[in-house]
Order: C-alpha cells, then sequence, then structure tokens
C-alpha cells in the first residue's frame, strides 16, 4: 500500500470543530444542491461525535438512524 506524503500539504489554521457548528458547505457531488436552502448542507454538532473514534466527522442522513434523525431535527 502506498503512503501519503502529508509533507506537500500546508496547514492553515486550526480550529475547532465547535467553531464550525451553523456553517454551510458545498456538497461534493451536486445531485442535491437544489436542497441548500432547505439547510440540507449545514454543520451540526452531536455528541455521540468524538475526536477519539475516527475522523470526528460524521454524515448524518435523518430517515436512516434514531442518532441522525435526533440530531437533524434539534
Amino acid at each position: 500500500m502506498k503512503q501519503c506524503n502529508i509533507k506537500k500539504h500546508k496547514i492553515l489554521e486550526k480550529i475547532k470543530g465547535a467553531d464550525l457548528v451553523g456553517k454551510t458547505y458545498i456538497p461534493l457531488f451536486d445531485y442535491f444542491t437544489h436542497m441548500s436552502e432547505s439547510k440540507c448542507f449545514t454543520i451540526l454538532g452531536g455528541k455521540f461525535v468524538t475526536k477519539d473514534a475516527g475522523t470526528g466527522i460524521v454524515h448524518c442522513a435523518p430517515g436512516f438512524g434514531e442518532e441522525d434523525y435526533k440530531v437533524c431535527v434539534e
């Protein structure tokens, strides 16, 4: 397996995840960009997302799980 050479990358800024909550983003794929007005691409905070298990980033789909639904309703 070839490893990535992260030395080629430059960190521009470090911020806390909590500082991202409420901000919007442009989705990677444009299939649902028409739903941006519905706040579909807004960063939410959830207590079940932690920095010590994985990346600390989780995609939420309110129709496919109790925790996802609760976070999106809040």
